[in-house]
């Protein structure tokens, strides 16, 4: 069984392509994805987060307990190793946060407006 878990929202079209392409790039066994809708709230009470936290970011769970956001993504990347893992300290690393961090904000606010996004995608900040 995978140690760390990537929670993502499985009624987006975007956010369930890109689970599933970071997923392909982690080495076997190490990580998994679920949408927070098979979860459901049980589920989502195990790992430390709430439906309204699920619905309003990606989360990372891993021994260290959840984060969420650009922090999730960096997690997410680090974990890929290869040309992902200096990536993935870059959006982490303290000096470039608050830049990655308003970067995840819109991309979150606005994923409706990608590429194979529904009216699911659609987030209230």
């Amino acid at each position: 069984m995978a140690s760390s878990l990537l929670i993502y929202d499985g009624d987006c079209g975007g956010c369930s392509r890109a689970a599933r392409w970071i997923e392909s790039r982690w080495p076997d066994g190490v990580a998994s994805i679920v949408a927070y809708q098979a979860l459901g709230a049980d589920g989502l009470a195990r790992h430390g987060l709430t439906l309204i936290q699920a619905e309003s970011q990606v989360w990372w769970v891993d021994e260290r307990g959840p984060v969420g956001g650009e922090r999730a993504v960096a997690r997410a990347l680090l974990v890929a190793g290869g040309g992902l893992s200096p990536l993935g300290r870059v959006v982490d690393s303290p000096l470039m946060r608050p830049l990655t961090a308003r970067i995840y904000r819109w991309v979150a606010r606005h994923r409706h407006l990608l590429p194979g996004a529904s009216s699911a995608c659609r987030v209230t900040p």
